[in-house]
């Protein structure tokens, strides 16, 4: 979700060494991917970046790290998390990975709000290396309604392997509901971890991002995304898996002024239908469970399922695949990812109108039959994304 988020967590680390400057050599290393079945649908400080010590006395590039998968009840395909650790002693938070926002918050110690149990709280005040940023403030919406605010501090974050210290880190004093309901990250999600550009951070004093403090010491500033339906997956950073994808990666040019992954499809197609012609601008959203459209798609869209009423489609009905432009390619969105059941029993997919034409969503439905490359200026072509069927 952008300031319609989407969230992650990331994995490992004990006690750690402080290196002199930044480390040694490039890296790159891949997360798994915590698939949260428990999500339910409702409609500047500079930062040094180091390796965790291992003990041996080297200053080691950081090696692949990898984290298990957590599986919960009620957020299907909405929710992937990865786990983080932060501070000194370490404290292990579930983050839901959002390429949709570019806050890095937590449920506070003594958050207001409806907050499940085992979903942790962070004592910032426990660390030893935490510090509090003077009249500090955050405060961020999701296009689900939820929200959270809080104040600001600096720690030390960990994720599998590498560490960034004095990374800007928003405790959360209060969090509101979703629209219809819902609390604001299923169990056991403790935060979000935004990966979008640091323009779109909504503290005072604005902070960089996590992605941003970590990328010059990755061998390449990328990261990428593998999702899987109903199951877990992995992000990378640093490299591009050529084992994660079929055929050709598709390329297209970000708009960074809009601080978010945004890209302009060449058009779509539905099942075995041509393929329409039409830019569809939106961004890449892994916290996003919806894949909103232009109106007169979303409505060709329903126009293909049989005895669908409305925005209502029987729930036994076989959904058509959709397809969007990237590049001079198309990406494969299997109709089998698109249902939607509802708390009411009735059932709708998960394509949706757009509140604007030009501001659509490409949600983490477009990502689970495709491996994603979020690009930060690796090749002379600048900031990019690529996609591909996987």
């Amino acid at each position: 979700m952008p300031s319609f988020a989407a969230l992650l967590t990331l994995a490992t680390a004990a006690s750690a060494v402080a290196l002199p400057g930044q480390p040694q050599g490039k890296k790159k290393f891949t997360l798994n991917v915590k698939y949260n079945e428990n999500y339910r649908y409702t409609p500047s400080v500079s930062s040094h970046v180091r390796r965790q010590d291992d003990g041996d006395g080297n200053d080691d590039p950081p090696t692949t790290g990898t984290t298990p998968a957590y599986n919960s009840k009620a957020r299907p395909d909405a929710e992937y998390y990865v786990q983080m650790d932060i501070g000194s002693p370490a404290q292990t938070f579930n983050i839901l990975f959002d390429t949709g926002s570019s806050d890095l918050w937590l449920f506070g110690s003594d958050v207001s709000g409806t907050v499940n149990k085992g979903q942790a709280k962070w004592n910032a005040s426990a660390s030893d290396t935490s510090s509090y940023v003077k009249k500090s403030s955050w405060d961020i919406t999701y296009a689900d309604g939820s929200g959270a605010s809080g104040d600001v501090w600096k720690d030390s974050v960990t994720i599998a392997g590498l560490t960034v210290d004095s990374q800007g880190i928003e405790s959360a004093d209060t969090v509101t509901k979703q629209k219809s309901g819902g609390t604001i990250l299923g169990n056991p999600v403790s935060g979000i971890v935004g990966f979008a550009f640091d323009g779109g951070n909504t503290a005072k004093p604005r902070q960089k991002t996590l992605f941003s403090n970590m990328k010059d010491s990755l061998d390449k500033p990328i990261f990428t995304a593998d999702l899987q339906h109903k199951a877990d997956g992995t992000f990378g950073f640093g490299f591009i898996d050529d084992d994660k994808y079929s055929g050709t990666m598709n390329w297209a040019t970000v708009d960074t002024s809009t601080d978010f992954w945004t890209f302009t499809s060449t058009g779509y197609a539905i099942g075995d239908g041509k393929f329409v012609t039409l830019d569809i601008t939106g961004i890449a959203d892994t916290g996003g469970s919806s894949v909103s459209m232009p109106a007169a798609v979303k409505d060709a869209y329903y126009a293909k399922i049989p005895d669908a009423n409305g925005t209502t489609v029987p729930c036994d009905a076989t959904l058509p695949d959709f397809y969007f432009g990237v590049g001079t390619g198309k990406i494969k969105v299997a109709g089998k990812y698109l249902m939607r059941t509802l708390d009411d029993g009735t059932c709708t997919t998960k394509i949706v109108k757009a509140k604007k034409d030009n501001d659509c969503t490409f949600g983490s439905p477009t990502m689970l039959g495709a491996y994603v490359v979020f690009d930060d200026g690796s090749t002379k072509s600048g900031t990019r994304i690529g996609w591909a069927n996987s």
